[in-house]
């Protein structure tokens, strides 16, 4: 019975290990995590599996006491609601991610689009000047005439 709790407490303790990373290294781990977000998905499926998998073994092997069974219960709960948090965690430096790229994808267009626009009224500028140059050198050629 100890051994099951002992189990499901190491559980717990690594999935709060692994926040605790995620926040520590914030901007590298969201770059590395944006880049293999299915990586990401698969190992939480698996990490969900494996804590029903213990709470079903843990349930079947311990037929003591209702006490104990409440212990087990509220142990699994906190631990698939700590994994639900880290998930979210990491969904949530995806999006950021995503949303910081955007915005520099945005600048970078932005950008763009002012410098064309100012090129195209430039251009459009010397046309016209060379449009003038050229009715006054018409204009004067026909008064030379």
């Amino acid at each position: 019975m100890l051994f099951q709790i002992f189990i499901i407490s190491t559980i717990l303790l690594v999935t709060l290990l692994a926040l605790l990373v995620m926040t520590l290294y914030g901007d590298n781990f969201s770059k590395y995590l944006y880049s293999h977000q299915n990586y990401q998905k698969i190992i939480f499926v698996i990490i969900y599996s494996i804590e029903q998998i213990l709470f079903i073994v843990s349930s079947f092997l311990v037929k003591k006491t209702d006490e104990i069974n409440t212990l087990i219960v509220s142990l699994f709960a906190l631990i698939v609601l700590t994994t639900v948090t880290a998930q979210g965690v990491i969904l949530e430096a995806i999006n950021n991610n995503n949303s910081k790229q955007f915005a520099e994808q945005s600048k970078k267009f932005s950008e763009q689009r002012f410098n064309i626009r100012q090129n195209y009224e430039k251009q459009i500028f010397q046309l016209k000047e060379y449009i003038s140059e050229q009715r006054n050198h018409i204009n004067y050629l026909e008064l030379k005439k």
